[in-house]
């Protein structure tokens, strides 16, 4: 079975984190280990990460910048941080369905030649109610 990293890029993200980090303890299938990345965040982000990390039921690191430095260069750093074979990438806004990884562990699995894998997602507000526009493919043609 491959082994399952979690790259998490958090910045002032307190409204949606705690949730998003629920979604991933929910999972039918458990990560290996959960990678936060705070983004000098200004909120209690850091602060819920930190709680998070002590009750979790998988490893997890929680990692701070001094300094902002930009979503993208956040994510590379966290992703550096990684140590397992797959790497599932998350904003602190997301919601996962709890069969997320496992779905995709069993494709990764069942195809071993496979380097890459994309799927579908729903647009919600912050009540988290599905927006109207959501297609599960938005901008994709």
């Amino acid at each position: 079975m491959l082994s399952i990293s979690v790259a998490l890029c958090v910045f002032n993200g307190e409204n949606f984190l705690r949730e998003q980090l629920l979604s991933i303890k929910k999972q039918n299938l458990l990560p290996d280990e959960l990678v936060i990345f705070d983004d000098a965040s200004t909120d209690s982000s850091l602060q819920i990460a930190k709680e998070f990390a002590t009750t979790a039921p998988f490893k997890v690191k929680v990692i701070s910048n001094h300094n902002n430095i930009g979503y993208v260069k956040n994510f590379e750093l966290a992703i550096s941080f990684c140590e397992k074979d797959i790497i599932f990438m998350c904003d602190q806004d997301d919601i996962w369905a709890p069969s997320k990884l496992i779905t995709v562990i069993a494709i990764f699995n069942d195809e071993p030649s496979v380097g890459l894998i994309l799927h579908d997602f729903y647009l919600i507000d912050s009540d988290n109610k599905l927006l109207p526009e959501s297609t599960g493919t938005y901008g994709v043609n």
